[in-house]
């Protein structure tokens, strides 16, 4: 098609761009002969050379390629793709007297200390962190940290952020809802495993574990043949044995996922993501142990 819309206009070259890796065409090269080919890596390279923002939009956009919709229905046999691009690695080393690089992250570090800071329960009392945070009621300081730490956490595997939503009446109402963006191994198996396209956060700041009747609150709120069939809910001591039980009946009955999240399993992750672990790397496991432990 580019050969003979090159003949047509007259033109004196032609420039196929596509969003594969050279390395997954070099077999069939012979059939772009006299054709200028520029894959995914080509324009990666291109870019780290002449502009930083162009990189990061190149990202984005494999990102959103990688977990296309249109995979929800087959799953290809082709080799895994490499890595995700670390912008860090591919920087170049400064020059000889130039300023040092900046310190390491620490937002998680900050993160976890206000959120574990935060008291348990829903008093009415306003409570003021250490930080230096804008005192609110100890439940909704809860949300607000919360969420935060969330944003913080996935970064760009989640997007499209909404707080606060009303579901069926001005009574009942969501904390947070966000879009799964990313190509990591926990956003897939969400994408092309559970079906979903959105993740719903609960942030229940309760001093008791949670109860069942909870549980069944946020079940109403997901729909599968929406692509919202996941929640994450978090509380400062998880949930109670009969709650994991009535999440494993959501899980067996209508393919509503759960999953369980404390307050000290958050904190360790915002330390860990601050040393450059990605946050999916720690949700496997907890989405792992969830599934194992599914009976009939």
């Amino acid at each position: 098609m580019v050969a003979n819309a090159r003949d047509q206009l007259k033109a004196d070259h032609a420039v196929l761009v596509i969003s594969l890796r050279r390395e997954t065409i070099e077999a069939h090269e012979a059939i772009f002969k006299d054709i200028t080919l520029l894959c995914l890596d080509d324009l990666f390279s291109t870019a780290l050379e002449c502009d930083v923002t162009i990189l990061n939009e190149l990202v984005d956009i494999t990102r959103e390629l990688n977990s296309g919709l249109a995979e929800f229905d087959r799953r290809t046999d082709i080799s895994p793709a490499p890595p995700p691009l670390r912008l860090d690695v591919l920087r170049t080393k400064p020059a000889p007297g130039a300023a040092p690089p900046p310190p390491p992250e620490t937002q998680g570090h900050r993160l976890a200390e206000e959120l574990l800071e935060i008291t348990p329960g829903r008093s009415t009392k306003p409570q003021k962190l250490s930080s230096g945070r804008p005192a609110a009621v100890s439940w909704r300081l809860y949300e607000i940290v919360a969420e935060e730490c969330f944003q913080y956490l996935f970064g760009t595997d989640l997007t499209n952020w909404q707080r606060q939503d009303h579901v069926g009446g001005k009574d009942k109402r969501f904390d947070s809802l966000a879009k799964v963006s990313g190509d990591d191994v926990f956003s897939r198996s969400l994408i092309e495993d559970f079906r979903t396209r959105y993740v719903l956060f609960e942030f229940k700041n309760y001093g008791v574990k949670l109860k069942p009747n909870v549980l069944h609150v946020t079940e109403k709120y997901l729909f599968p043949t929406a692509m919202r069939s996941t929640a994450i809910i978090l509380s400062p001591l998880g949930f109670h044995p009969d709650s994991r039980e009535a999440a494993r009946g959501a899980m067996r009955d209508a393919g509503k996922l759960m999953l369980d999240v404390t307050s000290d399993d958050l904190a360790a992750m915002l330390r860990a993501k601050d040393e450059g672990n990605a946050a999916g790397a720690r949700f496997e496991p907890l989405l792992d142990a969830f599934l194992l432990d599914l009976g009939r």
